[in-house]
């Protein structure tokens, strides 16, 4: 279960990064920030099933 709640912090982490790059308007960070916040989720489901 440790390993489901550092993915779940990471998540909150990202979700962070996502809406300050949004706010300014980094397009292209916003990419790389939504893939990895995929990945992650990716992640989580894989270890759920």
């Amino acid at each position: 279960m440790a390993e489901k709640a550092d993915l779940k912090k990471q998540m909150k982490e990202l979700k962070g990064q996502r809406d300050t790059a949004l706010e300014q308007k980094e397009h292209k960070e916003l990419k790389k920030i939504r893939r990895a916040i995929r990945s992650v989720k990716r992640q989580l489901r894989a270890l759920a099933a």
